[in-house]
């Protein structure tokens, strides 16, 4: 019997893309932006449509199918040559010039690529000049209220003007950070259930993530001795066995092991935060904003 490809959208196939790389349905709906049930319903319209089986889902994630495998094979060199046509397409047109000044906040859950953003614009545009400052969310939001940033990063969770535009780009769990040092990894493992001696070492409520973290640990109710605005001394405070912390699960880990620090996650720690960018709706960005938030939304997508 012929199958319909009416619902085999480009989004579905993309998705389906993200899934197979990522070996986690969980990892990819972070790096879509969406949740799980949804990305998985997704999956589960385009095997149907299709007719056959493309993953073996299990406990530790996914699997390719054969017909997963063969799927992967014809459609992912197909949209690797439209990003690749897309990105020469860019690198073609004009060079742009002037400034782009934007906030993001410290615990940005993907920094790495940002910077790698921000390296290439630079490269490729020898007379635009970038300017990222870091602040709390709430900062952020004020600045580019007042039109003193071009756009910010920020939490998903903060209180937002009306005017202001948002663009979800991650969604994410939380997850545990602590010393192997001063901790034992089996300990850490029965959080909440922690020995009385262990503390929580938080950002302040000043903070979105701050917010975040404190609310979540009402239900537990682990003594918090230390707050903190600074991620620097959130991580210097943590690696000296002060306590242990709760960061995005995807917060660079190349930073965490600079500071002799690993991550562990939780079935208990179902708090989900997400990063937004956020402008103004009036005035809209200039050209060379506007190229790079585009920029990094494709990348972040892909």
């Amino acid at each position: 019997m012929k199958k319909t490809t009416q619902h085999v959208t480009d989004h579905y196939l993309r998705s389906f893309i993200r899934i197979a790389r990522a070996g986690s349905l969980h990892k990819a709906a972070a790096i879509v932006g969406i949740s799980q049930p949804a990305l998985s319903k997704q999956m589960n319209s385009l095997e149907e449509t299709l007719g056959v089986s493309l993953f073996r889902r299990t406990t530790r994630g996914v699997t390719l199918t054969a017909h997963g495998e063969f799927l992967l094979n014809r459609v992912q060199s197909h949209f690797d040559d439209i990003d690749a046509s897309i990105m020469e397409l860019d690198s073609r047109s004009p060079k742009l010039k002037g400034q782009i000044v934007f906030g993001a906040i410290e615990t940005c859950s993907f920094i790495d690529t940002l910077w790698d953003l921000v390296g290439t614009f630079s490269l490729e545009n020898p007379e635009l000049s970038v300017n990222i400052r870091t602040y709390n969310s709430a900062e952020i939001v004020r600045q580019v209220s007042t039109g003193e940033f071009d756009f910010g990063i920020v939490h998903d969770n903060s209180l937002f003007p009306g005017d202001m535009i948002k663009t979800q780009l991650v969604r994410e769990r939380l997850s545990i950070v602590y010393s192997r040092k001063h901790f034992d990894d089996e300990a850490i493992a029965r959080y909440p259930d922690l020995d009385k001696d262990v503390s929580l070492i938080s950002f302040d409520v000043t903070s979105a993530l701050g917010r975040l973290v404190q609310n979540h640990n009402r239900r537990y109710g682990i003594p918090i001795r230390i707050e903190t605005n600074s991620v620097r001394y959130l991580l210097d405070a943590t690696a000296r066995g002060l306590g242990i912390t709760i960061l995005p699960e995807r917060f660079p880990l190349s930073s965490l092991q600079d500071a002799g620090l690993v991550r562990l996650n939780s079935p208990a720690l179902d708090t989900v935060r997400g990063n937004v960018i956020i402008q103004r709706r009036r005035p809209s960005l200039s050209n060379q904003a506007e190229r790079f938030v585009s920029e990094l939304l494709r990348r972040i997508a892909s």
